[in-house]
């Protein structure tokens, strides 16, 4: 997945997505799932993850990440149907990580 695709360039990642101190945790336990997307310790674990970062050549372009994550049978359905529900009831979104962050929305 290494490379210059479509005007990005892919570069593989070997370190952890997330920082051990990424603990995730929703004010309303309604939205945990939405929290789950950004933790290290999501409901459903998965069985394994490959990401890139992906840079532009013109750096004011910005850039991004490609993430690949898999799941016990049945385990990314789960997640996607709690996920579909908590988008749908979770009416006032505010999170806290263990390192220091705050997020708020609706």
């Amino acid at each position: 997945m290494s490379g210059k695709h479509s005007g990005f360039e892919a570069l593989p990642q070997t370190g952890p997505l997330l920082e051990d101190v990424d603990v995730v945790t929703a004010a309303d336990p309604v939205c945990q799932p939405v929290a789950d997307l950004r933790s290290v310790t999501p409901k459903h674990e998965d069985t394994g993850t490959a990401w890139a970062s992906l840079g532009a050549g013109d750096e004011a372009a910005g850039g991004g990440s490609v993430v690949l994550t898999s799941y016990p049978e049945g385990g990314a359905k789960a997640w996607m149907n709690e996920l579909r529900e908590a988008v749908s009831t979770c009416k006032d979104f505010v999170a806290t990580s263990e390192r220091g962050w705050k997020e708020a929305g609706k």
